[in-house]
C-alpha cells in the first residue's frame, strides 16, 4: 500500500535526521516551559536543545520529528514570531482573532517546513491554563528531505497581558496522530501559568 509505504519512509528518514540533531528527555512529571507555562507530562519526551529543524520556543518529540512534533510557544509579544524565525517568519500581532492566529500558525509551517494543502477542521472556543482561548484543528501536507507526508495538527492557543500562548501538536495522520492525541489533550489540560497552583 502507497500510504504504508511512505510511512516506513518517514520512519527510516526520521531515524537519520535526528542523528543529526541533540534532544534531551524531559518528564515524566511537571515542566515549566522557559518559566512562562507549566505542564504536566505523564510520560517522557524528547526536547531539542539544538540542531537544525527546531520551529518553535520548545521542540519536543516522542516518536521522531518527521512523525510527531509538540511546540509550545510560551508568552510571544506583540511583533515576535510565532512559528519559525528571520525575517520572513509570520509575526504575533495583538488582538488577532482566532481565524488570524490559525492563519498565522499555517503561514508559519508553510515557510520553516514547506507545508501546504491546508484543510480546516474546526475552530472552537475553549479554556486553557484557566483562561479563554480556543482549540483548533486542521490537516496539511508536509514535503521534507523530498518526502510527502499527510500531516494532522491540533492546537490550542489563548491571549494573557497582550502575549500569545500557543500548543500545537502536529503528526502523520496514519497511526500517529490518532496515537498521541489523548496524551496532547491531557498536557494541554494540565497547562497553567506559573504563577496558577496546580489543583
Amino acid at each position: 500500500m502507497p500510504r504504508i509505504r511512505i510511512l516506513l519512509c518517514a520512519i527510516a528518514v526520521a531515524l537519520s535526521l535526528t542523528a543529526c540533531q541533540h534532544y534531551a528527555s524531559i518528564g515524566p512529571g511537571d515542566y515549566d516551559v522557559q518559566q512562562k507555562l507549566a505542564v504536566t507530562l505523564d510520560r517522557a519526551w524528547n526536547r531539542q536543545v539544538e540542531g537544525a529543524g527546531r520551529i518553535c520556543a520548545e521542540s519536543w518529540t516522542s516518536n521522531g520529528p518527521l512523525l510527531d512534533m509538540l511546540c509550545i510557544v510560551p508568552g510571544v509579544a506583540e511583533g515576535s514570531p510565532v512559528i519559525g524565525s528571520g525575517a520572513e517568519a509570520p509575526r504575533f500581532r495583538n488582538g488577532m482573532t482566532a481565524a488570524d492566529i490559525v492563519e498565522l500558525v499555517q503561514t508559519g509551517l508553510a515557510r520553516s517546513m514547506q507545508a501546504s494543502d491546508f484543510v480546516p477542521i474546526s475552530i472552537a472556543p475553549a479554556t486553557i491554563a484557566g483562561r479563554e482561548g480556543f482549540r483548533f484543528e486542521f490537516k496539511f501536507g508536509a514535503g521534507q528531505s523530498a518526502m510527502e507526508t499527510d500531516r494532522h495538527a491540533l492546537g490550542y492557543a489563548f491571549e494573557e497581558e497582550k502575549r500569545l500562548y500557543l500548543i500545537l501538536f502536529h503528526a502523520a495522520e496514519i497511526h500517529y496522530f490518532p496515537q498521541m492525541k489523548p496524551i496532547v489533550e491531557e498536557v494541554a489540560a494540565s497547562a497553567r501559568l506559573p504563577r496558577q497552583r496546580r489543583t
